[in-house]
């Protein structure tokens, strides 16, 4: 952003004046940069014909794209949380699926009466197997799927038109089921992508795949970030408590006194 290139590249890019950007505070310099280089990203991936100077600033958007992307997803060490809810639901589906090709009961009662008669299907449920689920997002549904598999969210240009994971279940010839993840985009067929997931493989057992969501993925993001009342120390408490006591007496105060000047009767005097 400091680049002289940048001032007079977001300035042709967005048809805002070289004042008018050079004003800007650096966080909305960034947001900027972001949308313009998402544009960018559907106007090459559309062809789009542009002026040829359009492109001149195209690398210098990804650096910067790519700078956010990992600052908020890999190293702030948070990234994972995003994804762990959809990555938790995707494996309450394989549990489901896992004990359907079990032939257990109450996965075949479930699914002819409740996930297809009633049409109960939540993802906060998780318990109806299918033979395909498509979920669709934006790029940053793919970073924090990423995270949550323990994957870097980088990809070659951060998050290429039409970026896609598969999670795959399958039962080999002897019975086993096994998980496999893959990656792709628009002009990458899909393929398998290793990561710690199976412990460093692209495909591992389903129980494997299973312990590393129960192990790794938090059950709520109060106790994952660790802001949970009970963790404060002492001083916190002591002020949060003053600061609340104090807040009480005068909003106390104030009321009281309105409610006595409200009462207080009004005297004439008559010439």
């Amino acid at each position: 952003l400091k680049s002289p290139l940048m001032p007079h590249g977001l300035a042709n890019l967005s048809g805002f004046a070289p004042e008018f950007i050079a004003s800007l505070k650096p966080h909305k310099l960034v947001k900027l940069a972001t949308s313009l280089r998402d544009l960018r990203v559907c106007q090459r991936s559309h062809n789009v014909t542009v002026d040829d100077a359009a492109g001149a600033y195209d690398q210098a958007l990804e650096t910067i794209a790519a700078k956010v992307v990992e600052q908020k997803w890999d190293l702030s060490g948070l990234g994972y949380l995003g994804g762990a809810r959809l990555l938790t639901a995707i494996g309450r589906r394989f549990d489901a699926m896992v004990d359907l090709l079990h032939n257990q009961s109450y996965a075949l009662n479930r699914l002819h009466l409740e996930c297809n008669a009633k049409g109960d299907d939540s993802d906060e449920i998780g318990d109806c197997p299918r033979k395909f689920i498509l979920y669709t997002g934006h790029d940053t549904t793919i970073f924090d799927l990423r995270s949550a598999l323990g994957l870097s969210a980088l990809l070659p240009h951060i998050s290429p038109f039409l970026a896609h994971l598969i999670l795959e279940l399958r039962q080999q010839d002897n019975g086993d089921v096994v998980v496999q993840v893959l990656c792709g985009w628009h002009d990458h067929p899909a393929a398998p992508e290793a990561g710690p997931f199976c412990g460093g493989k692209s495909w591992c057992s389903f129980k494997e795949f299973s312990r590393y969501i129960d192990r790794t993925l938090p059950r709520d993001v109060d106790s994952a970030c660790a802001i949970g009342f009970s963790r404060l120390n002492v001083l916190h408490v002591f002020l949060v408590t003053t600061l609340i006591l104090v807040l009480g007496f005068t909003g106390f105060y104030a009321a009281v006194t309105l409610f006595s000047r409200a009462r207080k009767p009004e005297y004439t005097t008559l010439g």
